[in-house]
């Protein structure tokens, strides 16, 4: 009898140690947290941008061996899209960029004196870069230079309209002239932006150039000459997608 009762005993004290373990609650361990990737300026993207632009037109020339130099303010707006490459190695990114714009960058000139009336401008009617870029990253903002090559397509114009004449039969009439000439210039072009990464994809920028390009010769004829040259300063803000 004493034996079945320290038997019963000993299966309740058993049987309430293993309720009371059930009951009581393992501590979980947190799960370690989950970093969060920076983001990165590696990779190809595309864009568009329009902006402001501006300098002068420089015009050479000589009259039978006598030389000059004219000077005309241009100014106007332009409008495109780019092309490029990223690839970032530590806080540094290394780039290349293609760019192309329409323009109306312009200037003219006119001018009237006992009757005559003279005017004369060139047009930048498109222009295009081709460009490295080097920069600066914290995360999301990138500072950064660029430069290389730049070619543009220039239109000029020059028109000259002298005084009325009395024509027999015709009555009074003026005699005009008008002369237009494209031309095709190579040159360098310098500058810097910002950029910013609104998303993982969509970034924007801001961004100024200087484009100097090389001076062509418009017309020539024995000792007189006349060749144009443009300069531009250009502002411009865009939007490029990250692939």
């Amino acid at each position: 009898m004493k034996k079945l009762l320290q038997l019963s005993f000993a299966l309740l004290a058993a049987s309430s140690a293993s309720a009371i373990a059930a009951d009581l609650r393992v501590p979980m361990k947190a799960p370690p947290p989950v970093a969060v990737p920076l983001f990165t300026w590696t990779g190809f993207y595309i864009g568009a941008n329009g902006g402001y632009g501006g300098d002068r037109f420089r015009y050479d020339f000589a009259v039978v061996g006598v030389p000059g130099t004219a000077r005309i303010t241009s100014g106007g707006g332009f409008g495109g899209g780019q092309i490029g490459y990223n690839y970032q190695v530590g806080s540094w990114v290394f780039g290349l960029e293609g760019d192309i714009q329409a323009s109306d960058i312009r200037g003219r000139v006119s001018a009237a004196i006992l009757g005559i009336a003279a005017n004369a401008g060139s047009k930048i009617d498109w222009f295009a870069t081709a460009r490295g870029r080097v920069g600066y990253a914290w995360d999301r903002v990138l500072v950064y230079a660029t430069g290389g090559y730049a070619h543009a397509n220039v239109d000029t114009g020059a028109g000259i309209t002298l005084p009325g004449v009395i024509i027999p039969g015709a009555g009074v009439a003026g005699l005009a002239a008008a002369v237009n000439v494209n031309t095709s210039h190579n040159g360098w072009v310098a500058g810097g932006g910002l950029e910013y990464a609104i998303t993982n994809n969509l970034t924007f920028k801001t961004e100024y150039q200087y484009l100097d390009f090389e001076s062509k010769t418009l017309a020539a004829a024995g000792a007189s000459f006349i060749d144009v040259k443009p300069t531009v300063h250009t502002v411009r803000g865009g939007l490029n997608w990250k692939f």
